[in-house]
Order: structure tokens, then sequence, then C-alpha cells
């Protein structure tokens, strides 16, 4: 099924504008209500982006236009997740939701669809509209308190590492990989209960429940006693939906749960409405500083991106940076890097675009190929694309390309391979030679960081006990150290072989030296544990220190950080470092 063509708007308070895609029926197919999707809490959103993108396309393909969107402090919407009040901007996110919708199609009555927390919120939303007609609640968080308890052990159970003593840790905030509830923010969401709720959010409910886990019916019950004709259901794949971002997988049979139950709502043909309002693609952020306008980068619209731009033009040479996906994290970036550095980039006088390359975030694949195909080959194409676009918008500006993990890659082969850029910041590369079909399962970026962290515990006691008890795998250790001698071996060799002139293919020495020649500043940004910077300095050898003499090469290291920086506090280092590099001050906090 071809996907009904969604267009990105922007709405809600002028000051505080959020942002949406809004996903027309076919006029002549359209019914007489509206779905409007509401978002589950940071991580879960960024897993669950592609099952509630398809979603909404599919449920547009069958006549029910549909809208999801970011709340207040989320995704491309104004705000950060700390400010202050967030049940209400939260809340007031899915009225103004409802409301755009309503003036952008002539629809008058409305489906909320919430996942896990956005479940709650949508709850609390419905049961204060007449026009909401009919709800459906994925994996619900009928009890929040029990929710925040269950993210604590969450992060208890991937402990991060001791913040270094220069860190600025806010102990108001709780990390929630890579988001952050405010105390507050926690004491509002555990005074929350819709079990003791007093009016249902709708009259037609679907609860739909993993069916891996047994389910409490208190809320189903609950909802029934106030009236409300309620329907439960399991559906398959929770599990693989919420996967990494990179891995994850359509939950399709939750998509044909929805889509099986919405016609129970009885909705007419939707009638036409003539002279509707042209729904807007551009707004101003931070108080009219900064002006941000949804793009479509290629003549055939599969490329998107967003543009950041101070809204007053700016003096001298126009600086433009690129901003490429992190894995298949769509354009917001991991922890919604992207979104907070533009706009500060912005307020200093520096543009930026963060986009989506193809088959990831709101960018269609190219013909043939698989959505979340991290690196794909056509990303060449794509950034060769990008820059024309900057070419044609931005004259004769000065531009950096900005990358973590795979998009570190990305932007590094498009340096060597002369794409014109004037620097290159690549934060925990992982690899710096890609094939088609290689392996995870022992690259070279596992064979480094297995062997550092059994050269960190070689001279630890309890980690020889462990051996003699039979409780660590010897022989696995054995061949981390025999690869990782091979690669230091090689890498050895092929110093030795560039010395004498000697023509290597893979070759990350020959490749600094490339982009070098292309006269592109290469930036390396690292968390001091991620295998990366040891892959730099050992595949480049010497040239990695003669580019580093010439000023040309540059190494920034964050200690004690994660491969993401999902720890607040590693976030702002990476701010204050990514701010000096692009031009501009570090955030003041």
């Amino acid at each position: 099924m071809k996907p009904v063509a969604a267009a990105p708007i922007f709405f809600g308070p002028k000051h505080r504008p959020l942002f949406g895609w809004l996903h027309r029926a076919s006029p002549g197919a359209a019914r007489s209500i509206a779905l409007i999707i509401c978002n589950p809490f940071g991580y879960e959103a960024i897993c669950a982006h592609r099952t509630l993108r398809h979603l909404a396309e599919r449920a547009a393909a069958a006549g029910y236009t549909t809208l999801r969107f970011d709340y207040d402090g989320s995704g491309d919407s104004a705000g950060t997740e700390t400010d202050p009040d967030r049940l209400a901007a939260w809340r007031g996110s899915i009225y103004a939701a409802v409301d755009a919708t309503r003036a952008a199609t002539g629809i008058d009555k409305f489906c909320l669809a919430g996942m896990r927390l956005g479940a709650t919120l949508a709850s609390l939303a419905g049961a204060q509209r007449s026009d909401v007609v009919g709800f459906i609640a994925v994996a619900p968080v009928a009890t929040p308190r029990s929710y925040l308890r269950e993210l604590r052990a969450l992060a208890l159970a991937r402990p991060q590492p001791t913040p270094p003593e220069w860190a600025k840790v806010d102990p108001d905030i709780q990390d929630i990989a890579g988001f952050a509830l405010s105390n507050a923010t926690r004491d509002e969401l555990s005074a929350v209960n819709l079990i003791k709720a007093e009016h249902p959010p709708a009259q037609q409910m679907l609860l739909l429940h993993r069916n891996d886990m047994p389910q409490d019916g208190t809320w189903a019950q609950r909802l029934q006693e106030l009236g409300a004709t309620v329907r439960q259901q399991a559906f398959n794949g929770y599990v693989e939906m919420m996967l990494d971002a990179h891995e994850n997988i359509v939950a399709n049979d939750l998509i044909d749960a929805i889509l099986a139950w919405l016609p129970e709502l009885n909705s007419a043909p939707a009638a036409p409405v003539p002279n509707l309002p042209a729904l807007p693609f551009s707004a101003l952020f931070d108080n009219d500083t900064v002006r941000e306008t949804a793009l479509r980068l290629d003549a055939d619209g599969r490329l998107f991106g967003i543009a950041a731009e101070p809204a007053a033009p700016p003096h001298g040479v126009r600086r433009v940076v690129i901003f490429l996906n992190a894995g298949a994290v769509s354009h917001v970036g991991p922890n919604r890097l992207h979104v907070k550095l533009a706009r500060h980039l912005a307020r200093h006088g520096v543009t930026s675009l963060r986009v989506d390359v193809s088959g990831i975030g709101e960018s269609n694949p190219h013909e043939a190929e698989p959505e979340n195909a991290v690196y794909s080959a056509h990303v060449a194409h794509d950034i060769i694309t990008i820059r024309r676009y900057v070419d044609a918008h931005y004259a004769n500006a000065e531009i950096s390309l900005v990358g973590l993990c795979s998009g570190a890659y990305h932007g590094f082969k498009a340096a060597v391979a002369g794409v014109p850029l004037r620097r290159l910041v690549a934060i925990n590369p992982l690899t710096f030679f890609w094939k088609e079909g290689m392996s995870l399962a022992t690259p070279d970026f596992q064979v480094v960081a297995e062997a550092a962290r059994y050269s960190k515990t070689a001279f630890e006691l309890s980690a020889w006990l462990r051996v003699l008890r039979g409780q660590a795998d010897l022989l696995g250790a054995i061949g981390v150290v025999l690869r990782r001698l091979g690669l230091a071996s090689r890498n050895a060799a092929r110093s030795v072989a560039r010395r004498l002139r000697i023509p290597l293919q893979d070759d990350l020495g020959s490749e600094l030296a490339s982009a070098a020649r292309h006269k592109v500043e290469l930036v390396f940004v690292f968390a001091a544990a991620d295998p990366g910077r040891q892959m730099l300095f050992g595949q480049g050898g010497s040239v990695v220190t003669r580019l580093q003499r010439r000023n040309i090469l540059h190494v920034d290291v964050v200690d004690a950080a994660d491969h993401t920086f999902t720890q607040h506090w590693a976030q702002a280092r990476l701010m204050d470092i990514l701010s000096q590099h692009l031009g501009a001050p570090p955030p003041t906090r």
C-alpha cells in the first residue's frame, strides 16, 4: 500500500509552537472522525516512532485523517522536558493538536490514540472534551507512580559511570535513557491515578495490551463503571517495537487491531469543507529569535529536514551546519541533541539543517531499499543532494557536517570523497570501513572495546577469582586479546607501508590525508571509554599526529560519558564542545 502523503505543520500557541505531521485521507475516502496519535515519553517515543508513523499512514489510507505530533518540550516542538508545569503543557499540547486538526480539515469528531504515558495524557485530555468520541490506549500507564518506579529500576539496571569532578550534576533531574524528568514533574505524575477517574476519556474505548505480560483489568473495570464501552485485546510485537531505533520492528499486529476497531466508531463520510487555511510549515522560537522551517530537500520529496535560522539576517559569512542521523534516530538527534544545539546556534547567527537521510525518520527510502538501513550506500548521494540544497539557498556559506556514530561515518566518507566542506565534526564513530553484510558480532570496535575492558580488569583480584571459579569466559577473553593483537599488528604493518608509499585498501591514514587535502578541518569527539578513539589513533597511525600538529585534526574527549551521552551533564559538556567548534559561545545554564 502506497503511503498517503503527509504534511509537516507547526501549530499551537504562537509563543510556544508545536510540530506535527498531518496525514490527510483521500478526499473521496475521508471519514468524519480524525485520529490524534499521542506519543509515549522520551526514549520510548524514539523507539516507537516507526510504528506510529506506519499507523498514521495506514489509518489515512483507510480514510481516517491522522495527526501525530510532538508535545511541548519534546521532538521539534518548543521548550525542554525540564520546563515547569509539564503535565499541563502536555495535556495542552493534545488540546492544541485536536484544534489544529479541526481548523485544517473541518472534521469535528476525534479519536485519541495514546501509547504508554501518552495514553495517560490522552485519557486526561479526552475526559475534558466533548468532541472526543473514541479512545485507544496502547500498553497504557494507568498509575504513573508505578511507571516512575519502573523508570527508576531501568536506570538502576543500566548503571552509568560516576560523573567527573567538573560535571555539573543537577540533583533535581532524573536521567532516563537520555531524557530527563524533574522532581516537580515526577510529583505531578505521581498524583495521577486513572483508576480513580470520574469521567472516561470517551464512550467507545479500545485497550490494547502486550501479550507477553499479565494484565491488570482494574482500569477497564473502572471505565465500564463510568459507562464506557471497553474492548480489551492483546497484541503481538511490543518488545520488538520498543527495541533500539536501528533494531526495532513495526508492530503490524497492533496497527491491524486499531484499524479493525476504528469502524466501530460509525463515522460517516467527511463532508468537503471549502476555503480551509493553508498549513503553516514555519514558526518562530525562543522569543522570536529563531525561525524554523520544514523542508523537502530534493525534487522528488524524499529527503526531509528542518532549517533553524537566525530570525534576523546574520552579519558576515553565512555559517551552515548539517546534522546527520545518529543510527536510525530521527532528525531530532540522540537525546534531542540536534534540536537543542540547532536553536542555540541560530540564536548566535548560525544556520543549521537537521535532516533525515533516506529511509530514516521522516525520509522515505530509495526504491527497493529497506527502511532503517543505517549504513546504506545511498547516504553518500543524500549528502550531495543536501549540499546542493545548501548551495542553492545559502550562497558561499561555510559548511560544517556533524554526525554521531553512523552519522560520523557518513560525514567522514563525504569529507574523504571531496564533498565541499569547511569542517567535519565526527562524534563517537564505531567504524571507518563498513561493508554491506558486515557482521556486528566481532567487528573492530567490539574487539577494541572488549580488549580495553579486559585490560582494565586484568589486575583486579576479583576478576581472577571469577576465572578460578569458572564464572568467567576465559577462552572468550583469550580470543578477544588475540584478535586485538592481530589488529595492532595490522595497524603497525599499515604504518610501515604508508612510509614506503605502498598503496593500501581501506586505510584510515590515507583517508584522513585525503580529507585534509580537500581542506576539511577534522574534529573528532569521543566519550573516554568509547572504542573509536583507539581505532582512530591505531588505524590512522602517524597521520593522526601529523594532522594534529598542523592544526587540521582535533580530538576532544568527554570523561565518563557513554556512547550517546545519555546523562544530562554529559550532554551539556558535548554541547559546549560542539558550540566552540561551530562558532557559538557555550550555552548558558
